[in-house]
């Protein structure tokens, strides 16, 4: 493909009725790249791309209002990966076996395309990637599949498609056009990972141990995972990276703690800023403002049965996929007010994460969109608000959008309500066992942006 070309398409996880409107600007030559979702409402300017002055623009919708971010300087991989690197929206096909001329099927009915396949494992899990083409002399792209590791924005195991809409060579200048209220830089906070006694213990034989058999399981790494780095530092950085990471793995280990740690894709990352950016908590005193507390009124004489499953009841609704953004804390929230409607009322019902994502942007609730949230938080929204609307009217959409209730007022007609959100003290095992036995489903958060979960394999 040229240096420089614009395409078009939807991204789409089949299997959750989840379809994307994405649209790429690359232009290699000059060293940039803009990617546009939904005609726009979200996009990410890409300057200086591989140079040491690389800069971005991400401009998002944040509640009731649009608003722009500048970064010259990114955080470590995550569910928005996509904001890290430049997103490669046509494969690598040099990777790929050329299959042939074949009938183009339903994606393009009456053609006939090229086909290059690509299959691998990833993650201890066989990945298949299929690619069409046109038979036009240009190679336009037709549609992407890939059943596995989603290697366009680097999300989970899943059935991924993209289904091409246009393709053109060359960009418009104005695709690069940065918003006049980028003016602000962005400033990345991430969590610092618990395990800096295990790097201690390693350090002396990172620094002084010889490194042969780490070079050549780095290469094999970078060949596995197809990792390029653009310049001399950034390969000697992430080799270092792969070199600590190795040690931390196999220090783990030797703890015998009932579980097996491997390497994985994030070996070559800063697992001190590596993390899922999903779960965005918010401080205790904010919590215990918005909760009521468990204990007034908990029935304490009431005894407990030796299981309960509320799935059996009719209780828990079919699993979610929350796709490729950190909004697991609106599923969370939305999950169990479903749970809770049904135990109340009898009625089965589906409710509306996007109407979490795109309205809970207030510093009273501490919610980020898909950049991460508050379950309570958000909760204590629904209650505040007035209720929470059905899931198929305000559908999901895996990304940021404008809030559809005006701001100020109430829910109209909404699917479900909340007279009160009810907190579990952390770490009370006999409290979580009553709420569970007696109330219902309850939402929990489990931080993953510890070493333990990132390299977690059995």
């Amino acid at each position: 493909y040229p240096d420089t070309y614009t395409v078009s398409g939807i991204f789409s996880l089949p299997y959750t009725n989840i379809y994307e409107p994405v649209e790429v600007f690359t232009d290699r030559p000059n060293n940039r790249q803009a990617v546009k979702y939904y005609g726009g409402q979200a996009s990410y300017i890409y300057l200086g791309v591989g140079t040491e002055k690389q800069v971005s623009y991400e401009s998002y919708i944040a509640g009731y209002e649009a608003k722009c971010a500048r970064s010259v300087k990114r955080g470590g991989p995550s569910v928005n990966e996509r904001t890290k690197y430049p997103v490669s929206f046509l494969p690598d096909l040099t990777t790929f076996e050329y299959i042939g001329q074949t009938d183009c099927g339903k994606a393009k009915e009456g053609y006939m395309c090229h086909k290059w396949m690509k299959s691998g494992d990833i993650l201890q899990r066989t990945n298949h990637y299929t690619f069409l083409a046109l038979t036009d002399g240009v190679h336009t792209p037709v549609v992407y599949v890939m059943m596995g590791y989603d290697a366009a924005f680097a999300s989970h195991y899943d059935l991924y498609r993209i289904v091409y809409s246009d393709f053109v060579a060359g960009v418009a200048d104005n695709a690069f056009v940065i918003p006049e209220n980028c003016h602000k830089p962005k400033k990345p906070t991430p969590k610092q990972a618990d395990h800096h006694q295990l790097l201690l213990s390693e350090i002396t034989h990172l620094m002084h141990a010889d490194d042969e058999h780490i070079k050549a399981m780095f290469a094999d790494f970078t060949d596995k995972h197809n990792r390029q780095y653009t310049t001399l530092e950034e390969h000697n950085k992430a080799h270092d990276h792969f070199r600590r990471n190795h040690a931390l793995v196999n220090s783990m280990n030797r703890k015998h703690d009932g579980v097996l740690y491997a390497a994985n894709h994030f070996m070559d990352q800063d697992v001190l800023t590596t993390r899922y950016n999903g779960y965005k908590p918010v401080s205790e005193a904010q919590r215990d403002q918005a909760t009521v507390p468990y204990e007034s009124i908990t029935d304490s004489n009431k005894a407990l049965p030796d299981n309960v499953d509320w799935r059996r009841d009719g209780a828990v609704s079919p699993v979610k996929d929350q796709g490729a953004c950190g909004s697991c804390w609106s599923f969370s929230a939305a999950q169990t007010i479903e749970s809770h409607w049904f135990i109340t009322t009898g009625q089965p019902v589906l409710l509306s994460e996007q109407q979490l994502v795109d309205c809970i942007w207030d510093k009273e609730y501490g919610s980020s969109g898909c950049d991460g949230g508050d379950e309570t938080m958000a909760m204590k929204y629904v209650q505040d608000a007035g209720g929470l609307m059905l899931e198929t009217e305000y559908t999901y959409r895996m990304q940021d959008g404008m809030c559809k209730i005006p701001k100020g007022e109430q829910v109209e007609n909404p699917g479900a309500r909340v007279k009160n959100v009810v907190s579990i003290p952390s770490g009370d095992e006999e409290t979580l066992k009553h709420a569970v036995a007696t109330k219902g489903p309850v939402s929990i958060a489990y931080d993953a942006s510890h070493p333990s979960m990132t390299f977690y394999s059995e």
